[in-house]
């Protein structure tokens, strides 16, 4: 182990650095674009729904409006 310490230099470090930082923003880019794409997709979907069955919006609204506040309509 103090081999390797030993071998480290302050550019290595730098470097390392440097790599680890752009793999983390790489990662968080996919997870924002994700998270985008999906609120995206369910709001297009939201809006198709209720304006192909207006009348359905009364019955999940007090579906809505009765569900306790915190739980999770996904189980």
């Amino acid at each position: 182990m103090e081999e390797r310490l030993e071998n480290i230099t302050f550019e290595g470090l730098v470097s390392q650095i440097e790599r680890t930082n752009d793999a983390l923003q790489n990662n968080a880019r996919l997870v924002i674009n994700r998270h985008v794409t999906a609120k995206a997709w369910l709001t297009g979907y939201y809006r198709l729904f209720y304006l192909t069955y207006p009348q359905l919006g009364s019955v999940i609204s007090v579906f809505l409006i009765h569900l306790p506040i915190g739980q999770s309509m996904i189980s």
